[in-house]
């Protein structure tokens, strides 16, 4: 599966580690999956507010969107302040919103304690660290 990565923010991205994270991921937890590529775009706060708004009716900000067909979108300012809040490079934090969302993508979901758990356990085995699922806001 190929990763094409758009930017609509000046940024540095990790993007041979998001390839092997994509790679690893598909391997461990592939399902049948729809699609032949996967897209990550990172944007800016205003634009992610307005797609949180439009696609899941929460008119502020999030860290990251994932939709079924294989995109996944990540709010770099909000990647920024999350990094320094749980003293992670910004490189780390965009790998953990990039699995977070990719997760999600292959049925992942953290809606019971279970799911949660499940989750967590994804994250930790494809990061090396703890994820989004281990923090407060989910």
């Amino acid at each position: 599966m190929r990763l094409e990565i758009y930017k609509t923010v000046s940024c540095r991205l990790p993007k041979s580690r998001l390839r092997r994270l994509a790679s690893t991921a598909l391997r461990m937890y592939g399902r049948k999956l729809s699609f032949r590529e996967l897209s990550l775009v990172i944007v800016g706060a205003n634009t992610i507010r307005y797609l949180n708004r439009v696609y899941r009716k929460k008119d502020t900000p999030t860290d990251v969107l994932s939709f079924d067909y294989g995109e996944i979108i990540i709010s770099f300012p909000l990647a920024q302040k999350q990094a320094r809040e749980h003293n992670l490079s910004v490189a780390d934090e965009i790998a953990l919103l990039f699995t977070h969302g990719l997760l999600h993508i292959m049925g992942f979901n953290h809606k019971n304690k279970k799911d949660k758990n499940k989750m967590a356990e994804a994250e930790r085995r494809l990061l090396g660290y703890s994820g989004l699922t281990g923090r407060a806001k989910v």
